[in-house]
């Protein structure tokens, strides 16, 4: 079973309700969040980490702690067995991917208009055309860049990894003789949004958090 949580916000917390939320993490957490020079960055922060304990208390993972949450050379946040997460977050949205049987990767994108042409180097030349012919080019990159930065963050590498060289078929991908699979959601029509997973037939449970159940 794979799980996405997510949450919109489009207006800053009152001190008050993020102080509330903020004292449910980890003091290590809760120092990161106040970092961030910008309300926008620390309330994505705060709340990707209020879905994952959300995520981790439907799939029965209480024994795991935010405390425990290990990273990687590349950054990436991840437990040392069992539990699979990843976060992403664009706009207004923040999302959370968990399961407890198979890895997961996630990315979302609010699609923008950008200059596609500085991006070109980081397709093969078969996505490159199906981008450019697309009746919307721009609609066709983000679902694209999506399914790549979700297999990325999935095995830990990110953008430190040429996304040019990982092309989907059909849905799905090889990796060091593993199969990954590839699942679109779609929250909102002017967002892109992808699962990438080890589980090729797993069901896609998708759960919308208010603010207010955090």
């Amino acid at each position: 079973m794979i799980y996405l949580f997510y949450t919109s916000s489009y207006q800053q917390l009152q001190a008050a309700q993020l102080e509330l939320v903020l004292h449910k993490l980890p003091f290590a957490a809760q120092e990161k969040i106040l970092r961030f020079k910008n309300w926008q960055d620390a309330q994505r922060s705060l709340l990707g980490n209020m879905l994952l304990l959300k995520g981790m208390q439907v799939v029965g993972a209480d024994n795991y702690s935010l405390a425990d949450i290990k990273y990687t050379n590349y950054k990436k946040p991840y437990f040392e067995e069992g539990l699979s997460f990843n976060i992403s977050h664009s706009g207004a949205y923040v999302v959370c991917a968990l399961s407890v049987d198979n890895q997961v990767g996630v990315d979302i994108e609010e699609v923008k208009r950008i200059d596609l042409q500085d991006m070109q180097s980081h397709f093969s030349p078969q996505e490159w055309s199906e981008i450019i012919q697309a009746k919307d080019s721009m609609r066709t990159f983000y679902q694209h860049w999506t399914q790549k930065e979700a297999f990325l963050k999935a095995i830990g590498l990110g953008l430190s990894y040429s996304p040019e060289k990982v092309n989907f078929s059909d849905s799905t991908i090889t990796w060091e003789n593993k199969k990954w699979y590839c699942k679109e959601v779609l929250l909102d029509p002017a967002y892109c949004c992808h699962v990438v997973t080890t589980a090729q037939s797993s069901e896609l449970v998708i759960e919308q958090v208010h603010l207010n159940q955090l």
